[in-house]
């Protein structure tokens, strides 16, 4: 078995450009034998270039007395807020979601809705999108089963890197992936 560590950063973000990575926690040894590469993970690597989504906490939800617009242009410099609006509203399609959502206040909308728009936003602004701790049995696996298309897609139009660290076994059976690596225990 190969194992991967985390010597360089550059190694450790060249492994998941432009990539959707599925990273298995197997801490119930479920993987009995398995060929996939083992990886010691440390994210710090993409802190400064990375969207995290811990969907078990929410920890990504917007400032609720916000619109959506607000809380997705929120940082972005004024120069550059028409033209990142005018690519927010040309991906809305692609999560089938309308343009007069924007409009709403934060608190209005569904925390997947929240989810979705996030995800744009990262996109647009390159970020890697890491989601954490995606458990088995759980509705956010489900959630994220079936995003994985799009996250999929994503990665050809706009070279996203997706990372989804889960010990979720039923991930693994998505064609919607790139690469698996088992996470390794110290």
């Amino acid at each position: 078995m190969r194992r991967i560590s985390n010597d360089t950063e550059k190694n450790m973000a060249e492994l998941v450009q432009n990539k959707v990575t599925i990273i298995f926690d197997d801490t119930q040894n479920e993987l009995k034998i398995h060929n996939f590469p083992e990886v010691e993970w440390d994210l710090a690597f993409l802190d400064d270039q990375m969207h995290y989504f811990d969907l078990s906490t929410g920890s990504n939800i917007m400032i609720p007395f916000l619109t959506v617009k607000e809380n997705l242009l929120l940082g972005i410099p004024r120069k550059e807020v028409k033209e990142i609006l005018a690519e927010i509203l040309d991906q809305l399609s692609m999560f089938h979601l309308n343009e007069h959502l924007l409009e709403e206040t934060a608190i209005e909308i569904s925390d997947t809705q929240q989810v979705l728009l996030q995800i744009i936003r990262a996109i647009i602004l390159d970020k890697v999108i890491i989601f954490d701790r995606i458990k088995k049995d759980k509705e956010e696996a489900t959630f994220v089963n079936n995003l994985l298309p799009a996250l999929f897609k994503l990665k050809f139009d706009h070279h996203a890197s997706i990372i989804i660290l889960t010990d979720d076994k039923e991930l693994l059976d998505s064609i919607y992936y790139d690469q698996v690596f088992i996470l390794a225990h110290k």
